[in-house]
């Protein structure tokens, strides 16, 4: 395994800001295998992966917890997935069960309780987030009273709430604002309890994730009048911050609080879809921002993005056809360098040698 940046060195805000108004470097970190995957980021710079062994917790103070499916007394509940990390370094997802024909309900990880399952009701829920104070945001879910709900909350130690109307949970931010999405559109659930649409000139989008200061991203997918999928980034009060043309069909899968955007899109080199936005420095091929040292590795796709720069994405290396999930560690351009002193640029690329 690659080493990784130190936390203070991916939290120097001023190097962050500067390296995005420029469009950052990038190098690999992490690789995973097909076959596993890399399940989380979050702003701390904690992974989440999975492995043969289980899944594997590497937190940026350099400590890693490694955990397995198992469920341990909880009831009918066989084994459990992991499918991201929190802020706080709850780990979330679901467990299955091998009874009332099967189904999977919301499940939450961490060092000190291990897997917690949801309880109450059919099973037919997902945990797709967690707030600062606890709250799982859960994909599907279960009442007191045992009818299936689309969404709803989850305090640990309590029953599940559900969240009225039509819903579908996306993701949540630490504050407890919420995106959404169905067939008729998106929208915010504030931490309020307010609701706000996110449009595109009028007319329902689809939201995909909510940074940690409530940035939410998603697409107008193109359609009639409407050559080119449109990528869009909202505040919580549904004003359009930015927007960027994806060609024929694109989607943005991830944002950070700059506002920069991750996802893919396809044009006429199939290989070569992953992508990053932001108004500053416009959008980009991350393939194109790899450092020398990758040069022939194809970024496919990319899916998340934390407030450091870091990457999940999908990628091939040059002359294989087999994709790997890979981290990808931002390296500030030599112009950004010169701005921040002699002294930081040195240590940050003693880090970068490391990590390769």
């Amino acid at each position: 395994m690659n080493a990784r940046y130190p936390l203070q060195i991916l939290t120097f805000v001023t190097l962050i800001q500067l390296g995005h108004a420029q469009a950052m470097q990038y190098e690999i970190g992490l690789m995973v295998e097909q076959d596993f995957g890399i399940q989380g980021l979050n702003n701390q710079g904690d992974i989440l992966y999975r492995a043969t062994d289980g899944f594997h917790l590497e937190r940026a103070d350099g400590t890693t917890a490694v955990f397995g499916n198992a469920v341990n007394g909880a009831g009918p509940f066989v084994y459990a997935v992991a499918t991201g990390v929190s802020d706080g370094g709850v780990c979330y997802g679901y467990a299955f069960t091998s009874t009332q024909g099967g189904g999977r309900r919301a499940a939450v990880w961490t060092e000190q309780s291990g897997w917690q399952v949801m309880p109450i009701g059919p099973f037919k829920s997902e945990g797709r987030g967690v707030t600062a104070s606890g709250k799982v945001l859960c994909r599907g879910g279960d009442s007191p009273n045992g009818e299936s709900l689309n969404s709803g909350w989850w305090q640990i130690g309590s029953s599940p709430v559900a969240i009225p109307g039509n819903t579908t949970a996306m993701a949540c931010d630490p504050l407890g604002n919420a995106v959404f999405t169905n067939g008729g559109g998106s929208w915010i659930l504030r931490a309020d309890g307010t609701r706000q649409d996110l449009l595109w000139n009028g007319l329902a989008t689809y939201a995909t994730a909510i940074s940690s200061n409530g940035l939410a991203c998603g697409v107008k997918f193109a359609g009639s009048g409407m050559p080119n999928t449109q990528g869009i980034v909202w505040n919580t009060q549904g004003q359009i911050v930015s927007s960027v043309e994806l060609l024929n069909f694109g989607v943005l899968n991830g944002v950070n609080s700059s506002g920069t955007t991750v996802g893919v899109t396809f044009n006429s080199d199939v290989s070569d879809t992953g992508i990053i936005y932001n108004p500053s420095f416009g959008l980009r091929s991350i393939s194109s921002l790899l450092t020398p040292a990758y040069a022939g590795w194809r970024i496919v796709g990319a899916t998340n993005i934390n407030n450091s720069g870091q990457i999940v994405a999908t990628a091939i290396a040059p002359g294989s056809s087999d994709m790997k999930y890979v981290l990808l560690n931002p390296v500030p351009e030599p112009a950004t360098c010169a701005t921040l002193g002699l002294g930081v640029v040195a240590l940050l690329r003693r880090r970068c040698r490391s990590a390769t």
